[in-house]
């Protein structure tokens, strides 16, 4: 009997259409493990309204807002798709992007099920939060 795969769920608070370091990172990610035969993975961003995910890796879009920035803030704590979705799909790791909404749900969330959920965040949004509290 073969193993069962372990499933991933990639999470960051932006994806396509914007396109920024941490995209490109979980898209490839997502595309790397799942040409691998023991490794499923998902993807879970923010949903952008009038915007089609095309790639061939499971995308999960939640329900958002718009921020002044341009970007969609993720609301999943309201999404019944994800909570559904959640029931019913059991991830081995949840490997989170930022420290933002999306990731600090999915944190809790993994704390609280047992799932191991590593956290990071890249230098890009290091930079950006220390030019902010310089300003």
């Amino acid at each position: 009997m073969a193993n069962p795969k372990i499933r991933v769920l990639l999470v960051n608070d932006s994806y396509y259409p914007k396109y920024d370091g941490p995209v490109l990172v979980i898209s490839s990610y997502a595309k790397h493990f799942n040409t691998m035969p023991d490794i499923e993975a998902d993807i879970a961003v923010p949903h952008v309204p009038n915007y089609k995910d095309t790639e061939s890796t499971k995308v999960i879009r939640v329900k958002s807002r718009p921020t002044k920035e341009g970007y969609y803030q993720g609301k999943p704590r309201k999404d019944k798709y994800l909570r559904e979705h959640l029931k019913n799909t059991k991830y081995d790791i949840i490997h989170c992007h930022a420290p933002f909404p999306m990731c600090r749900f999915f944190a809790k969330y993994g704390k609280k099920h047992g799932i191991p959920t590593p956290v990071n965040q890249t230098l890009y949004l290091a930079l950006r939060i220390a030019e902010k509290i310089r300003n």
